[in-house]
């Protein structure tokens, strides 16, 4: 394992010397490796380095892990009541990858009236039309 250097601001900006170096943010790159840019690598890198930092203020603490990125699956929604989902196992598109990016966005939402107030704008959108009147 490599050592770094920084300066230690709290400590008389004195050198200090340790042996790995944790970096998170827009700068961050795994070698070897070809993460895509998702919500689900940062979500995955923010628990690892959250459990890499606690374990840092153990008094011995262990070497630290590489990181390993858990490909869970793709959604996205591409319009006009269609959608995609990519997994290692299948594909889905149409209105059937429409139906799980929605089932899958309802499990997501936070409060219990958010899981009610959303499906009720999904059908109030579905029965109303909105009509555009231009005027001169």
């Amino acid at each position: 394992m490599n050592e770094y250097k920084y300066i230690d601001n709290n400590n008389n900006n004195k050198i200090q010397i340790v042996k790995f170096f944790l970096n998170f943010g827009d700068s961050t790159n795994v070698e070897n490796k070809n993460y895509p840019p998702t919500a689900q690598v940062a979500s995955q890198s923010a628990v690892y380095l959250a459990k890499e930092f606690n374990n840092l203020e153990k008094l011995n603490p262990n070497p630290p892990k590489p990181f390993a990125f858990k490909f869970l699956g793709l959604l996205a929604y591409t319009g006009k009541k269609s959608g995609i989902l990519q997994t290692d196992f299948f594909d889905l598109s149409g209105f059937i990858g429409f139906i799980t990016w929605r089932s899958a966005y309802l499990t997501r939402l936070g409060s219990l009236l958010s899981k009610i107030q959303v499906p009720f704008d999904w059908m109030r959108t579905l029965i109303f039309v909105v009509f555009l009147i231009i005027t001169n």
